[in-house]
């Protein structure tokens, strides 16, 4: 393209002005959502907080008893939390279109949070115990928000992924309990005892990622092949997975795993959970995949417009496998750390 003075036209950035304010970056939906779900759940904690504090002690002077159908402290906590999902739903609209949130209001909220669970539960939040606590819970679901993320970036999602938690949970139980299981799938007892810890749980690994991967496998192909919204197929890969792993185990709860496996992958050295690192190494593997390979690239090529990114030569199909196949990697390796965290434990409602 050229201009009339024969000189070749410049690509400008163009900052558009709307009622005054400066619109040059559009309005994160994922990042709204994130952070409305988020003070959501603050306020059902301080509704919770405020009926154990206030109501129950309120109603138990007034001399209320708790028959009928529901408590009084539970009608209550319908009303106020009805109302506060009433509120909420008008006022999404405005603030989203009023507000821009950034990653400070992240901050904000943890700040409260540290502001508020002090005063009213009359201990620390801030202490170095509880942090580690709370990221050695986090470390194994980062797995899974990372495989989850993967598949958000091509506007899709993933509603299987608490029963893939839990299939693989029971696969991993089973292979590192040491001892013949109080529980069978398919009604065989399976016994592995024999084998050393360490090989136990390498294969509890590889056994959790092959099926993590086929049934996420399952689903991308329905979104990849036959264009089939992302929110129907995977719920019926998470209605098939439960039902299944239901159905092989009777729904009986498997017992614990061979305490020496989680010393030797995950143990705690001077106090300091190492579990954690595997989530950092996590992190990294994935935003290295994500922004320095080919893969990556056409990821983000194949989320922003599709079809574009068929014109442009990327296959859209495997794009949209390989997506999946690393979201059931990464499901299998949570779900293995979570049974390493738990020692074990696995039943079919796990992940719901």
């Amino acid at each position: 393209m050229f201009l009339q003075s024969g000189q070749p036209a410049k690509l400008i950035s163009v900052s558009i002005k709307i009622d005054g304010k400066d619109n040059n970056m559009k309005k994160h939906p994922l990042r709204f959502n994130s952070i409305f779900t988020m003070a959501i759940q603050i306020i059902i904690y301080l509704i919770k907080i405020f009926e154990v504090q206030i109501i129950e002690p309120l109603l138990q002077a007034m001399g209320v008893r708790s028959e009928g159908i529901l408590p009084p402290t539970a009608v209550v906590r319908l009303i106020v939390f009805s109302a506060v999902l009433i509120a909420a739903a008008i006022s999404a609209g405005v603030i989203r279109s009023k507000v821009y949130f950034w990653i400070p209001s992240f901050i904000l909220i943890f700040i409260g949070l540290c502001a508020i669970t002090p005063v009213v539960k009359n201990t620390q939040l801030l202490t170095y115990t509880n942090i580690l606590n709370i990221l050695q819970q986090a470390s194994p679901r980062m797995f899974l928000a990372l495989g989850v993320a993967g598949l958000i970036l091509l506007t899709g999602t993933d509603l299987s992924v608490g029963r893939m938690v839990g299939m693989g949970m029971v696969a991993s139980t089973i292979i590192m309990h040491n001892g013949i299981n109080t529980g069978g799938v398919f009604g065989h007892i399976f016994d592995f005892s024999n084998m050393a810890p360490s090989a136990r749980a390498i294969l509890a690994l590889v056994v959790c990622i092959i099926l993590t991967t086929c049934f996420a496998m399952i689903a991308g192909f329905f979104m990849a092949k036959f264009k089939m919204h992302p929110f129907i197929s995977t719920m019926a890969n998470m209605l098939i997975i439960f039902g299944l792993v239901t159905y092989a185990t009777k729904g009986v709860s498997f017992g614990a795993i061979d305490a020496a496996i989680p010393n030797i992958f995950i143990p705690q050295i001077g106090g300091f959970p190492t579990i954690i690192l595997w989530a950092i190494v996590a992190i990294a593997v994935v935003w290295f995949i994500w922004n320095k390979t080919t893969f990556g690239k056409n990821l983000f090529a194949v989320g922003g417009n599709p079809e574009a990114a068929a014109v442009s030569g990327i296959s859209v199909f495997k794009v949209t496998m390989g997506a999946f196949i690393l979201a059931g990697i990464l499901y299998g390796f949570g779900s293995w750390l979570e049974c390493n965290r738990m020692v074990g434990s696995g039943s079919a409602a796990y992940g719901q």
